[in-house]
């Protein structure tokens, strides 16, 4: 009992902290609200690592080697950025070495994968990619992000 006190309050401190980090990022509601979201975001990038982790593996298993090399870069950069914003709750940052990372490894997936027939689902992939750059980066570097998918 007194060791699942610890840990909720541990827990309720982890979610104010993480709160605080996202709060200049526009939700400026109450604390349980923010809670809530730190939650969902923490939720979410704890699925989508498992994920990546699950593709990483069934690609192995199917003797994509390379593939898998390349999405499992993806993965740790993906996983250091993550660290980063919340060390620092930089959200640009975060999105702009996201975003990048994405590109450059559906696109050296594509050319690994032996074009259009094979990489379909990651060039689909891409063009969400594409609409996330729109709304992070500049029109500049969207316009050069959106430019490795053609």
């Amino acid at each position: 009992m007194l060791y699942s006190n610890l840990v909720t309050s541990r827990l309720n401190e982890f979610y104010d902290r993480l709160g605080a980090r996202i709060q200049p990022i526009g939700i400026a509601r109450a604390v349980d609200d923010r809670r809530l979201f730190a939650r969902l975001v923490v939720g979410l990038a704890v699925g989508a690592t498992i994920n990546w982790a699950i593709l990483v593996i069934v690609q192995v298993a199917f003797d994509e080697f390379a593939t898998a090399i390349v999405d499992g870069l993806l993965l740790l950069t993906g996983v250091v950025a993550a660290y980063f914003f919340f060390r620092t709750g930089n959200t640009a940052i975060y999105a702009r070495v996201a975003i990048w990372a994405s590109a450059a490894s559906v696109l050296m997936i594509h050319v690994l994968l032996g074009g259009y027939e094979w990489s379909g689902s990651y060039m689909l992939w891409g063009i969400s990619n594409a609409v996330l750059a729109g709304l992070w980066l500049s029109k500049r570097e969207t316009a050069a992000v959106t430019s490795v998918y053609l």
